[in-house]
């Protein structure tokens, strides 16, 4: 199953489908439902066309995502860093 955006009302959540992406409905969608300074969760990697523009808008992204290797190749990509938010679990 592929992501997918969500959005949320009062009353209702909508869903769109990833392969419905277009980067303008998407721009539309953020300054419909946030402000500037405000952050979006991805509970998934969205893709870079999705960051860019939330960047472009200046809100705040939090993203996340089970494969450490395309977290990896998305950090590179972006010339962020890393910032810890939690102790790693012990393996033994």
């Amino acid at each position: 199953m592929g992501s997918r955006l969500v959005g949320r009302t009062s009353k209702k959540d909508y869903h769109f489908p990833e392969s419905d992406f277009e980067p303008q409905k998407f721009e539309q969608l953020i300054e419909m439902f946030s402000i500037l300074g405000d952050i979006i969760v991805f509970p998934w990697l969205p893709r870079a066309e999705m960051l860019a523009i939330a960047h472009k808008l200046r809100r705040k992204i939090i993203a996340g995502e089970a494969n450490l290797d395309l977290c990896r190749q998305a950090i590179a990509h972006s010339g962020l860093t890393v910032e810890k938010l939690i102790n790693s679990p012990k393996v033994s």
